[in-house]
Formats: structure tokens, C-alpha cells, sequence
């Protein structure tokens, strides 16, 4: 069967289905997981309009990643949500709206709870793994987003930006779980650093670039 055949069948499914995702959730994850295959640009922006226009349900923000789960159950859970996102997310996020999303309507379902340095959260892996694919613009995104967020305070930014190292160092540690070597490169610390002052309190000012510094 044709790709482009199979990819247009599946954004006619998707505008049949994405407004009915409290009764058909199931069917639009399929849906977009399998756009992924031949369209991550696309498979990103079905997600995002999932995202936004069900902010209350904080399963639309995970079930796309648990439906990796089969193919990457051999890894361990923080490799694993690093290596999915890093190999089906972070390299098809081109622009802001994706970002200023997950860091606006939806942190306010609970998706940014951080209880201790070990814990297996989604935005962390995700700002870690945006971080690793070497794209400057994307990182001032990030820090811009997170910055502008009034549900973030600048410790809290803090926390996240801490967190995050230990997902980046997941990485950085177990090469072999991946199909190419990642860093933070220079690039990307250097877009942070040039936006750092958005982050009004000076110690945690402090406390972030020792975070980013150390990635």
C-alpha cells in the first residue's frame, strides 16, 4: 500500500476522531502513533491539538508515550521515556506552540509534579531530551516558556531544570540503549545562558546555570 495513501487515510481518520477523544482516546493514540511512522511533524501537531483542547485529561499528555512501551520494555523506565521521546517527539518539535503548551495549560494538570530527584515525570524527560537533539532556538523556547508560566515559580524552574540533568545523564550513560550518541551541546548551553536572566531571583538564577553548566 502506498505511504501517502496510508498517511491520508490516517488524517481523515484523525478529523473524524479528534474531537471525540473522552470515547475514542484509544483510537486517536493509534491514530497518531502510526502518523508517526510516516509524518513526525504531522504526528506532533495531531498531539498538540489533542493537548489543547483537552487540558483537564492528563492521559492525553502520557498515552502516546506508553503505547512505545512494547518496544523499549527491555530498557529501564527513565531510559525508556528518554529514548521514545528522543526518537519519536523531540526531533519533529519546530516550533513554540508544542512548548508554550505543555508549559502553560497542561502543567496545570499536574503533569510538572516533582517530589524527589529519582522520580519518573514527563516534562523533565521531555526538557531533557529537547536539550539533547541540538536545537539552540528550541532551548530558548524552553526556558522562555517555563519562565513566563505563572504556575512555575523560579524554583520550581529550578527543580525541573535539576531533574532533568538526571534524564540527560540516563543518556549520557547508557549509549547502547540508543541508535546515536546525544549531548547538550555547547550550542544549546549557550542559547540558555543568553536568556538565564529571565529568571528574575538571583539564586536561582544561580542554581540554573550550575544545572545547565553541568549537563
Amino acid at each position: 500500500m502506498n505511504n501517502e495513501i496510508i498517511k491520508q487515510s490516517l488524517v481523515e481518520a484523525f478529523e473524524i476522531l479528534k474531537d471525540s477523544w473522552e470515547k475514542k482516546s484509544e483510537a486517536v493514540v493509534n491514530c497518531i502513533v502510526e502518523t508517526e511512522i510516516y509524518d513526525g511533524d504531522l504526528a506532533i501537531d495531531m498531539w498538540l491539538y489533542i493537548l489543547q483542547n483537552n487540558v483537564d485529561d492528563i492521559n492525553c499528555l502520557y498515552s502516546v508515550l506508553s503505547r512505545f512501551d512494547k518496544k523499549y520494555s527491555r530498557y529501564s523506565l527513565k531510559e525508556y521515556l528518554c529514548k521514545t521521546i528522543l526518537e519519536h517527539i523531540a526531533l519533529h518539535v519546530k516550533n513554540d506552540a508544542f512548548i508554550s503548551t505543555l508549559f502553560g495549560k497542561v502543567i496545570t494538570a499536574g503533569a510538572c509534579k516533582l517530589e524527589d530527584e529519582n522520580s519518573i515525570y514527563f516534562l523533565p524527560a521531555l526538557l531533557a531530551s529537547l536539550l539533547l537533539v541540538d536545537n539552540p532556538p528550541i532551548a530558548v523556547s524552553l526556558l522562555k516558556s517555563m519562565s513566563e508560566n505563572s504556575n512555575l515559580s523560579d524554583v520550581e524552574i529550578v527543580r525541573l531544570l535539576t531533574v532533568s540533568k538526571y534524564y540527560v545523564e540516563a543518556v549520557l550513560n547508557n549509549t547502547s540503549a540508543f541508535d546515536k550518541e546525544y549531548k547538550v551541546t555547547d550550542s544549546v548551553k549557550e542559547a540558555l545562558f543568553s536568556c538565564i536572566n529571565l529568571i528574575q531571583d538571583k539564586r536561582a538564577r544561580a542554581e540554573c546555570t550550575v544545572a545547565i553548566l553541568s549537563m
